[in-house]
């Protein structure tokens, strides 16, 4: 694929373009076309076969991938990043936080022209019922913003981020539904995020909090419930989606919502990017995060596994 050098004298099959990134073009159909390769699509399971010795550019990335992948005008609503829950009993098979490896998730946009402004994050507590349904933070390592040809333009990560503060800020507010991205920008409150663990503004032996926070560190404050550390954001590599793609690194952060408290059940969440981002007309969002739950101190038959819905968990828009 473009921009990679492990492309040259190695046939790469296309749909490996989305954990490469770059575009596609002819050098990656085996040295300048020299057998025609299969597009495999991965969600209705056919193939399109590219004629022998076929000499034009595919196009980008984006084009390629966003014929057969979801595209969502992010200006007018929030994304969903599909995923995967995380048992973390099976990693760690006690109380501790999971030390596996982070998934990466890609949405596609279209935004009717490019445009300047923040990036949102929205976060739903999924779990609803139960006794353990605390057990839904979802760390998340970073952020990339990618053009329509795959290159990254921003790499928004917890601890250091490429090129301007990545930094994000937090709406204290539980909502019922999840908004747009043009109601969620008029609000008025935004404050900085936790680095202490906790939800509130009251400890966690005290009162029933009015709402939970948003935090930025290596840990949750509940077991189980997070990671131990954050992960590396290139500001030049795209992140590799797929499942358990990138390995954690002592003492990086990352960003979590902390769930333990009532309020938060079945109810969404917000971030808001204290920087603004030039985001192109056509392009994709990867975010390194993990659904991470389950407790076998507290339960050993915990069943947050089939009620944790992953593909709900986390939402992107821009405004």
């Amino acid at each position: 694929m473009k921009g990679n050098l492990g492309r040259l004298a190695a046939y790469h099959h296309p749909a490996k373009a989305k954990y490469r990134g770059g575009s596609l073009d002819a050098l990656d159909y085996n040295m300048n076309l020299h057998r025609a390769p299969f597009i495999d699509n991965p969600e209705s399971g056919g193939q399109n076969r590219h004629s022998a010795f076929q000499t034009e550019r595919i196009g980008s990335m984006y084009a390629h991938y966003a014929s057969f992948s979801r595209v969502f005008d992010i200006r007018s609503t929030f994304a969903n990043f599909r995923g995967r829950a995380i048992d973390s009993r099976l990693y760690m098979g006690n109380n501790n936080d999971y030390n596996g490896a982070y998934d990466v998730s890609e949405v596609f946009f279209h935004i009717d022209q490019p445009r300047t402004g923040h990036l949102y994050i929205a976060h739903q507590h999924t779990l609803d019922s139960g006794s353990y349904r605390w057990q839904n933070d979802t760390p998340i390592g970073g952020i990339q913003i990618l053009d329509a040809g795959g290159r990254v333009i921003y790499a928004i990560e917890p601890d250091t981020a490429f090129p301007s503060p990545g930094v994000f800020y937090q709406n204290p507010g539980n909502y019922s539904s999840l908004g747009t991205p043009a109601t969620v920008a008029a609000y008025t409150t935004w404050n900085n995020l936790r680095t202490d663990g906790l939800g509130s503004s009251v400890n966690q032996s005290g009162n029933v909090p009015s709402a939970g926070y948003w935090n930025r560190r290596n840990a949750t404050a509940s077991s189980s419930t997070g990671a131990d550390h954050g992960v590396p954001i290139s500001s030049t590599d795209p992140l590799p989606v797929g499942n358990r793609t990138l390995g954690q690194i002592a003492n990086k952060n990352y960003w979590y919502r902390e769930t333990s408290y009532s309020p938060t059940y079945s109810k969404y969440g917000y971030m808001k990017s204290q920087s603004t981002y030039a985001f192109p007309e056509k392009g994709s969002i990867r975010i390194a995060f993990c659904n991470t739950t389950g407790d076998s101190t507290h339960n050993s038959n915990n069943n947050n596994m089939s009620l944790i819905d992953p593909d709900q968990t986390l939402f992107v828009g821009m405004y």
